[in-house]
């Protein structure tokens, strides 16, 4: 899939594209932020599993948000990308 220009994008009414932002941690494994959701964060041992626990973070907001009926507060999220830090898309479904 190559890349596209917006921070997230709603492929259908429950899919949701991610930028995530991957963080070495200096005790081991990575931390994850979904860069345009406040809050959504997670880590993993592994890429693999810090990737799937920030999944499964962001799809629990999201649902919140939309089962209660509240806008969804897509911004973006303050995390300093420190040397080794990596980008990745996600899709969600929600």
């Amino acid at each position: 899939m190559e890349p596209i220009n917006q921070e997230w994008v709603s492929l259908s009414d429950r899919a949701y594209e991610c930028r995530v932002l991957l963080v070495p941690e200096s005790e081991g494994g990575y931390s994850a932020h979904a860069t345009r959701l406040p809050g959504v964060v997670s880590e993993g041992e592994t890429i693999e599993e810090a990737l799937a626990n920030v999944g499964e973070a962001f799809a629990g907001a999201v649902r919140a948000y939309l089962d209660s009926g509240r806008d969804i507060p897509w911004g973006n999220a303050e995390v300093e990308k420190t040397p080794g830090a990596e980008e990745r898309w996600i899709v969600v479904n929600v």
